[in-house]
């Protein structure tokens, strides 16, 4: 049996074990189960279920302007399969930083392709994003049998070939 330290008690990594030494107030996330997200920006785009094949959802950091361009310069420009139209959409949280938040809102007219949930943007809140996501997803007409929702991550791998470009 493995244990790890959560709260300063050490418990077993074993699904039952663990749920019962936690208090369901520990277990709780006011924003994940209350469903508290709003859509601070919104790609502005209308979505006819009919035209869409696939929507690609890329998780981004709010600073990696770069990143995003070259998504769009490089796989994301494939818009089209068999006649039909393939979205991607970059999924950022919130910044406290205005400047940084001006320049996103700017990207965002320009592009259409950002939505920004109401929530910090860091790696420890990556499950907000992706809730969030789906939240968003949910709203939006997208809804044929061929409809496929796939997530990427921009991954370690990434980071170090977008370093090695940029140099």
């Amino acid at each position: 049996m493995t244990l790890i330290k959560y709260n300063g008690k050490y418990i077993s990594t074993e699904f039952e074990h663990f749920y019962m030494n936690v208090s369901p107030d520990k277990l709780m996330d006011p924003l994940i189960h209350k469903h508290q997200y709003s859509t601070l920006l919104n790609t502005g785009k209308e979505c006819k279920e009919q035209d869409k094949f696939m929507l690609v959802l890329v998780y981004s950091a709010t600073y990696k302007f770069y990143g995003r361009q070259l998504i769009r310069n490089t796989f994301g420009s494939i818009s089209h399969f068999a006649n039909r139209d393939i979205e991607y959409v970059f999924v950022l949280g919130q910044t406290n930083n205005d400047t940084l938040q001006a320049k996103i809102e700017k990207e965002s007219v320009r592009y259409r392709d950002i939505i920004q949930g109401n929530f910090i943007d860091s790696y420890k809140n990556l499950t907000y994003k992706r809730v969030f996501s789906l939240f968003w997803l949910n709203r939006i007409p997208f809804e044929n049998e061929e409809n496929k929702y796939i997530t990427l991550q921009l991954r370690a791998k990434t980071s170090f070939y977008l370093r090695w470009i940029e140099h």
